[in-house]
């Protein structure tokens, strides 16, 4: 059985190409076969032949999301089969997130525990060795045998081997085994030091790696998505030496989003305009940005002409408005050409505000001069003319001049 899975150790079960050094590894607990992640998940379980370990994969978009459950599980395998190393790592990656989960720390501590008893023992047994006490050598060799892994046991067997021949043998290798067991203790340090390495020091990278699997984005959704992957990326990986790659990406997709969406929504591609850096590539973000602008200034006239219009109809109120959409624009653009209309706009909606307070004015004017004109002709006898003349004087002298306002134009 163990054979069986040396064999298959660094192939993938699922679609069978070599697992690289410094990919991840997923183990069946079933039958040990070794995966890529992504397969594990992809093909819901094992696919092995005759192994029916199968699992539930709640996807999450396009990749599958590993539950902590599923790390621990995979920790155990590998601390059930002797690669205390790799479940240290596993144990790791969950203690990262989840600092007080304590079946991490129950593996983290059995694994370590296991490791320097795994260590005493081989001292022990040089120790003895180096005491001539073979008897007793052997004795502590195969006590550690019990924790070693296929390589470690195969370097310990032969070492047992060694001792049991006869003694001028043994003399005569003795400084080859000082020197293999040396080995074997720099083999552990050494796979030991990776790990850290991989799982800890390279944290950014793999990560890095997993948010540029996205990067063939096609539509503006899933391009909005990556720039929001980006940023957090770089909010939480500050001095890593991949946050300027990830600025270049969140450049690519900006404008790209900016260039294709301007004509419909000008706005929001301005707001992509301002994630990228104009001196990254100064010709492509100038382009991006007189397109906008000449959309803005597009949407301005349109207001400020339809204001006009609602102006000669005695829509006041509604020119206002049409005037305050426009004034909005220029805002947005402040120290050019549009900005620069700003003060005429607002002439123009206090004209309309102006003139909604006229409009109010001469309607009681007319209504005034109506109801002294209906008076006059019901009870003309009864009428002082001359106080109704200079009534009639003034009102119309009031009527002239509120119709003066209401005349002017934008």
């Amino acid at each position: 059985m163990e054979e069986k899975k040396a064999d298959i150790k660094k192939v993938c079960q699922y679609c069978h190409s070599n697992i690289k050094s410094k990919e991840d590894i997923l183990i069946c607990p079933e039958c040990g076969a070794s995966y890529h992640i992504e397969c594990w998940y992809e093909n819901e379980g094992c696919g092995v032949y005759g192994c029916n370990y199968k699992i539930k994969v709640e996807k999450k978009g396009k990749n599958p999301e590993i539950t902590v459950k599923d790390i621990l599980t995979n920790a155990e395998f590998l601390i059930n089969t002797r690669r205390y190393i790799e479940a240290m790592a596993e144990c790791g990656r969950v203690l990262d997130f989840e600092r007080d989960n304590t079946e991490a720390k129950r593996l983290y501590n059995l694994a370590v525990s296991i490791v320097n008893t795994k260590i005493k023992f081989v001292e022990n047994g040089d120790k003895a060795y180096e005491s001539d006490d073979l008897k007793t050598a052997v004795i502590y060799f195969k006590e550690a045998l019990k924790y070693t892994d296929e390589t470690e046991s195969a370097f310990i067997r032969a070492k047992i081997r060694v001792l049991e021949e006869q003694q001028p043998k043994i003399l005569r290798q003795k400084a080859i085994s000082r020197i293999l067991t040396t080995f074997i203790i720099l083999l552990i340090l050494s796979a030991s030091a990776f790990a850290v390495y991989y799982f800890y020091y390279m944290k950014d990278a793999r990560e890095y790696a997993e948010i540029e699997n996205g990067d063939n984005a096609a539509d503006i959704s899933s391009m909005e998505q990556q720039i929001s992957r980006y940023e957090k990326f770089i909010s939480k990986f500050r001095k890593s030496e991949l946050a300027s790659d990830a600025r270049e990406k969140i450049n690519l997709f900006s404008y790209k989003i900016a260039n294709g969406i301007y004509m419909q929504d000008w706005r929001n591609a301005l707001k992509y305009l301002n994630k990228m850096d104009s001196s990254a590539n100064p010709k492509t973000y100038s382009d991006v940005s007189k397109n906008i602008f000449k959309e803005a200034e597009g949407e301005f006239k349109d207001y400020y002409n339809e204001a006009k219009r609602l102006n000669k109809k005695g829509l006041y109120g509604e020119a206002r408005i049409m005037l305050e959409k426009a004034q909005a624009i220029t805002e947005i653009f402040p120290g050019t050409t549009l900005f620069r209309e700003k003060q005429k706009v607002l002439n123009g909606i206090n004209l309309m505000s102006r003139k909604i307070a006229t409009n109010i004015k001469l309607q009681d004017v007319k209504k005034e001069i109506n109801s002294i004109g209906n008076q006059s002709a019901e009870f003309p006898e009864e009428t002082d003319r001359e106080s109704i003349s200079q009534r009639l004087n003034y009102l119309q002298i009031q009527k002239s001049k509120l119709d003066s306002i209401i005349r002017l134009q934008l």
